[in-house]
């Protein structure tokens, strides 16, 4: 049943992200072409952003495809599962964008240092409002589809498309203000709107990605999760030995992907209510039965000594 489960989840994320990736080759050819068109800077790193995360988006379906292929030979090779790639993909995926928002604050600043840009006010208005309106309705249409399934990949490419439609929001705004100075005495700072409006872009891209890219990495290096995942886990060790009358545990927690690694190494003595091999696997399936309601595929260990020197 878990396993259907699984599987079905699996293929609703495939489907969302195929769903996603047409909507980012619209949304890059149309790009590229329109900043050519306009001379817009701004525009072109709009399209150049979009591309990049096709490929980066095409890599994420093939992480799903491959977490989710299970065989003999597989599981040989990957014994602990193959997590471990989606938090790979996700740095990979923040690496590149960052790289990509470095090149275009570099360009800004030489066309703010050469007198600025001049571009055509009503096609590139147009075109920030359309990419407004087009972002944030698949922002929606992933976030209300997706909203009962814990996927860092999926989550990742909403968080994408929404933050490409608050910019093109913001940009909108710059180039109505740009629009509405063309017949006043500041005319001079029209040329200066395209690339102060790629800085602007850029701080506010930047963050998103380096987020996305040092929790990939935590990962990567099997870090303790967040705060709230650790004190939960925390509770419920304390609950069992309070109930078992177990002294003293040591619970360490990773996040890796969609995999949840925990191991517990209680520390028993002649008072604990622990006294046979079915008292510990009671206590195992205890444990187990509250990670299940967790949103993570968990790999449980669950050890039992008399000497603690075996838990550290």
């Amino acid at each position: 049943m878990e396993s259907d489960e699984h599987h079905k989840e699996t293929k609703f994320i495939k489907k969302m992200i195929k769903f996603s990736i047409a909507g980012t080759l619209i949304f890059a050819v149309t790009g590229i072409l329109w900043g050519m068109m306009t001379n817009s800077r701004m525009i072109l790193l709009d399209g150049l952003y979009s591309s990049t995360l096709i490929g980066m988006s095409l890599l994420s379906l093939w992480v799903v495809h491959f977490v989710e292929r299970d065989n003999q030979s597989e599981t040989k090779r990957f014994p602990f599962g193959k997590s471990v790639a989606e938090a790979a993909i996700i740095f990979l995926k923040s690496l590149v964008v960052l790289g990509l928002v470095v090149t275009a604050v570099v360009f800004a600043i030489q066309d703010l240092l050469s007198g600025g840009r001049i571009v055509k006010i009503n096609y590139t208005l147009a075109y920030v409002s359309f990419s407004a309106l087009f972002c944030l309705a698949v922002y929606f249409v992933l976030r209300e589809k997706g909203k009962n399934y814990e996927s860092d990949l999926l989550k990742l490419e909403a968080l994408e498309w929404k933050n490409d439609g608050l910019i093109s929001l913001g940009s909108t705004l710059g180039f109505i203000l740009a629009k509405l100075i063309g017949n006043t005495s500041v005319t001079w700072l029209i040329p200066y709107v395209d690339p102060l409006l790629v800085l602007v872009i850029s701080a506010f891209l930047v963050k998103s990605p380096l987020k996305s890219m040092l929790s990939g990495l935590r990962e990567l290096m099997r870090m303790a999760p967040e705060e709230k995942m650790q004190r939960k886990m925390e509770k419920m060790v304390s609950e069992i030995r309070e109930k078992y009358r177990i002294q003293q545990s040591y619970c360490r927690v990773s996040k890796v992907g969609s995999a949840l690694f925990i191991e517990i190494d209680f520390i028993t003595d002649p008072e604990a209510r622990i006294k046979t091999i079915k008292d510990t696997d009671r206590v195992r399936e205890e444990i187990f039965q509250k990670i299940r309601e967790m949103p993570y595929d968990p790999w449980l260990t669950v050890s039992f000594t008399e000497d603690e020197k075996w838990a550290i």
